[in-house]
Parts: structure tokens; sequence; C-alpha cells
């Protein structure tokens, strides 16, 4: 998503419903839920991280998925990353919580103007009051505010990105070897 003008102008992109549906979810969630969006605090990135991994068990348990960003030493990899890249500004941990229990995790990384949108964790149990939608709704925000340029959804083909932007970027791999030793 290309980050240029306003929040405002970005989401009047949208059709009259969906911007409906978009602050309706979110007003839902902050006043009858007390849902409030939060940043994870300075030197408690690893318990941020923790919960990021626990939320996102949850839902592949529940959806029945395998998932790529589960084990031992896919914890422990980001662990030492988040160690080191937080030093650096490089880092967001974003969360929808109440007083009691975070719903939804968002795993970012900062760089060069970019936001990339790396990991989500979303409550099973909240799903239905859309708090994916919510959190995506917050990220792109804080990253128009931030000064962002552009917020990044990475690879991937899940529907609800082409909710948030058309334009794609093409992926390939190219291999290039000599047949010679």
């Amino acid at each position: 998503i290309t980050l240029s003008g306003s929040f405002e102008e970005y989401i009047n992109r949208f059709d009259k419903k969906q911007r409906y549906n978009l602050r309706s979810r979110r007003k839902k969630l902050y006043e009858q839920y007390s849902i409030n969006y939060v940043s994870c605090k300075p030197l408690q990135e690893q318990e941020g991280l923790k919960t990021l991994f626990d939320l996102h068990e949850k839902r592949a348990k529940r959806k029945d998925i395998v998932s790529s960003f589960s084990g031992k030493d896919i914890v422990n990899f980001h662990n030492m990353l988040v160690q080191r890249i937080s030093k650096n500004g490089w880092l967001s941990l974003r969360f929808l919580k109440n007083e009691k229990e975070i719903i939804a995790a968002s795993y970012n990384f900062i760089f060069g103007g970019t936001v990339f949108s790396y990991q989500k964790g979303i409550d099973p149990e909240w799903e239905h009051y859309g708090p994916g939608t919510v959190l995506l709704y917050e990220l792109i925000n804080e990253a128009f505010s931030n000064g962002s340029i552009e917020y990044n959804l990475l690879h991937g083909g899940e529907e609800y990105k082409n909710q948030w932007t058309k334009s794609h970027r093409q992926i390939f791999t190219a291999n290039i070897y000599n047949k010679t030793l």
C-alpha cells in the first residue's frame, strides 16, 4: 500500500459499505468490549512475541492448519532476531487488548520508511468480531501518522489483502547457473 495523502483519503477510496463495516467493527470492539490498540513496551518484546506465537498456534489448531510459524527453532530464531532489531527501531509489535487479554497481535518490521507486515496472531474466540481487520486498520493508520511511505503486506495470496490494496508486486524465482565447473 503506497501511503500518500492522509489516512482518511486512503479510507475514502473504499466503497461506502466497506468504510461502514470497518468503522463499525472498530467501534464495537472499542466501545462494547473495551479493546485498545497498544504497542509492545520496550523490554517486553520477548513476552509480546510469545503472545503472538500463542495466538497464532491457537488459531492454526482451530482451523486445522499446519503453520510454518511454529516450533522450537522458529521461536528461538525470532527471539534472537527481536533482541537485535528492537535496538535499531526496526521492530513493531502491536496488539488489540482489553484489561484481561490480548485478542490480536501483529509482528512487523520497519525499515527505510516501509512497514513490513510479517505475522499476525488472532484469538479464535474473538475472530467473528473481526479483530484482524481492526488491527490492520490501526496499523495502516499508524503508518500514515508516522510518515511511512509504504505498508507492505508481503508475499501470499490471502484474500484479505485484496480488500486493502489493488496493487501487487509479482514475485518470481530465477535460477542462474553455469554448466561448467
